[in-house]
């Protein structure tokens, strides 16, 4: 089994939270953003994508906005918005950048050509080893040393247990499946259930129809996980049902704040977008899922699609969930 010494890490406030999570089993890890005042307040010590003002800094991690060889990395973390993984590779094979072997915690699904993150790294790197981690995990909740639980998938189940035993420790304990394309679907899918679920929340205010939405979209992210011949069993992991109770619940999730603010339908959706839908990956996989929904005859995620980029009504919404 390959001992990891050398790990980048691509990403803002998720991506660093991997780094913390994983820091006391590498050697070094490198943060890599491209915002200056980000690589500068790393490397005096501060977190800079929250107010953590008793957080000592693991001293083995550091940041730069420009590494001179990514090959001197035994594997890289992105988890930059889904949106832009593309950009990343292609400068990356553009300046003739080698890479080892690749996580992605990026979750969602291109729009320009509703491609896995891990279907646009072949894309560029056709040879490298690819896992996707993905589970319930808020950073600001790892950050703080809360024990948790996520998944690496891979098809590669060797490359999948040795990313295991690298990144497994007492507080992130990692589950290995084999799904990968499954496990995307999942990670990508919930943001989109979780904006429907602060509309839901906000228009009803009430548990039972909470809980009645979670079933639903349970039972509808398991039908896709079959259709598209995926391993069922992937719905009941931490990347599948995990996930999705997660996002879907707590208002941390910015999925979920954005839906919530679309329930109170003084907000115009293109309002929102501008501010925040840079951070809110629901809103792009809604979008990049429109073809995937009418196949599979999806009709939460169909009627979300409707609710952000058809003007329908926040309470039209929620009343045509439950044939009300």
């Amino acid at each position: 089994m390959i001992k990891y010494k050398n790990i980048g890490v691509v990403g803002g406030a998720w991506g660093f939270a991997i780094a913390h999570a994983i820091s006391r089993n590498i050697g070094n890890i490198t943060i890599i953003n491209n915002k200056a005042e980000i690589v500068d307040s790393i490397n005096r010590g501060c977190v800079p994508f929250y107010n953590l003002p008793d957080y000592i800094m693991p001293k083995n991690i550091t940041a730069t906005m420009h590494p001179d060889d990514w090959s001197a990395y035994d594997l890289i973390v992105i988890a930059v918005p889904a949106q832009n993984v593309r950009q990343l590779l292609a400068e990356l094979k553009e300046s003739n950048q080698a890479i080892n072997r690749v996580v992605l915690a990026s979750k969602g699904i291109e729009i320009s050509s509703a491609m896995l993150m891990s279907q646009v790294v072949k894309e560029y790197y056709n040879t490298v080893k690819v896992a996707a981690l993905s589970g319930p995990n808020f950073a600001v909740e790892v950050l703080d040393d809360k024990p948790a639980v996520t998944t690496v998938a891979s098809q590669d189940k060797e490359f999948g247990s040795e990313i295991s035993a690298n990144f497994s420790t007492e507080l992130f304990h990692i589950e290995v499946i084999e799904d990968i394309i499954g496990t995307q679907l999942c990670g990508a899918l919930k943001n989109v259930y979780a904006i429907g679920a602060g509309v839901v929340s906000g228009v009803y205010d009430s548990n039972n129809t909470f809980i009645a939405y979670i079933l639903a979209c349970i039972k509808e992210l398991s039908m896709i996980l079959e259709k598209a011949r995926c391993d069922k069993e992937t719905a009941m992991t931490p990347a599948g049902i995990g996930d999705l109770i997660l996002t879907c619940s707590d208002s941390k999730s910015r999925n979920k704040a954005f839906g919530l603010k679309l329930a109170t339908g003084n907000i115009v959706v293109d309002d929102i977008a501008k501010n925040e839908a840079n951070l809110c990956e629901g809103y792009f996989t809604a979008a990049a899922i429109q073809d995937l929904a009418k196949e599979y005859e999806c009709n939460i995620l169909a009627s979300i699609y409707e609710l952000l980029y058809c003007a329908l009504g926040p309470e039209t919404f929620a009343h045509s969930l439950f044939d009300i």
